[in-house]
């Protein structure tokens, strides 16, 4: 995460096209394990192989990319892959010579028929809270480095002396209640649309601004369906104060249905646990890109409690996920066309 980038396009895709991958003429043949090569995580899939490529497209028939990384994130990722690229060409066995490209985009992996959307939820509000938190000495350091263009060490004093005393919970409720504009952007224009899905959603590591997307999903998807909340207020106005409603759900005792499939805070607690184990093998590759940009080692791994204090932070402050997204522009229609195209 990296404050103060200048907005990247908050919906760009690639071009569709009707062409599907053809790699076997490597004659190895698709994972049967469902684990891909090189995407761990799914923490930016920039590097899937040849592979992992035909699988998200025929066999996981993928609709779309959600890609939430911040400008600067792209900047380094962009780099990463020309330093890969110019020594790919240096090498004695290079039989073509790799062209510095100069996007800033080149890094994205290239699906052919799959939509990417890039919304970064380090907004605009956001990082303006971020850089309020600083001290007047070093909020002028910060700005003084971005005017002559120290964007890297303007990050690294923001994540010195803000986001390390924040950590990854604090911080998911600054984008809560900040990234509010973003995180309506996503439901209203991406996640409501039929042909968004399947969708690989993604930002550097996979697990924190990925996370918080997941479970306010994840939240909704398993909220009461408005329909039954709206006939068991009918029957109790019907029956009068002395009767009982027809239909009752407990909150500690739900039952799934079709109309309202009740998903566990513990279920999606464990499902965010499991990126911990998934980017252990990259353990040392990420502790250098965090050291890298000022950051503790807490943001290397999955903070227990995390989705936990996510949930009681928009129940406290909204009354539920619900009532958080109608406070940031989603309607009760969107909420439901999301919700039915999660469990259908």
């Amino acid at each position: 995460m990296s404050p103060l980038e200048p907005a990247p396009p908050s919906l760009a895709t690639t071009p569709h096209a009707t062409t599907t991958l053809d790699t076997k003429s490597d004659n190895q043949a698709l994972p049967q394990d469902g684990k891909f090569d090189n995407i761990v995580n799914f923490r930016d899939p920039d590097d899937a192989s040849a592979r992992d490529k035909e699988r998200l497209v025929n066999d996981i028939h993928l609709a779309s990319v959600v890609d939430l990384r911040s400008k600067t994130e792209h900047i380094k990722a962009s780099e990463r892959r020309r330093d890969a690229n110019r020594q790919i060409a240096d090498s004695p066995t290079a039989t073509t010579t790799t062209r510095p490209a100069t996007s800033g985009y080149e890094h994205l992996i290239e699906l052919p028929g799959v939509r990417r959307v890039m919304v970064s939820l380090v907004g605009t509000n956001l990082q303006l809270l971020l850089l309020w938190r600083l001290s007047w000495m070093n909020l002028i350091l910060t700005l003084l480095s971005l005017l002559l263009g120290q964007r890297m060490f303007a990050t690294r004093l923001i994540a010195t002396h803000v986001m390390n005393a924040r950590g990854l919970i604090g911080l998911a409720h600054d984008t809560l209640t900040s990234s509010k504009t973003e995180i309506s952007t996503l439901f209203n224009t991406v996640f409501s649309e039929s042909a968004t899905y399947p969708t690989l959603i993604h930002c550097t590591q996979g697990k924190d601004r990925t996370g918080l997307v997941v479970i306010l999903l994840l939240l909704l998807a398993g909220a009461e369906d408005e329909s039954l909340s709206l006939e068991e207020e009918e029957e109790d106005d019907e029956g009068g104060a002395g009767s009982k409603p027809t239909t009752t759900i407990n909150a500690t005792m739900k039952k799934a249905t079709t109309k309202n499939p009740w998903i566990p805070l513990t279920a999606i607690s464990r499902d965010y646990h499991l990126s911990s184990t998934d980017l252990s093998q990259e353990f040392a590759e990420r502790m250098r890109e965090i050291e890298e940009v000022g950051l503790t080692e807490e943001f290397a791994g999955c903070p227990d409690g995390f989705v936990e204090e996510v949930e009681r932070f928009i129940e406290s402050g909204y009354g539920g996920v619900r009532p958080y997204l109608r406070s940031i522009g989603v309607s009760g229609e969107v909420q439901e066309r999301v919700r039915g195209l999660l469990i259908a």
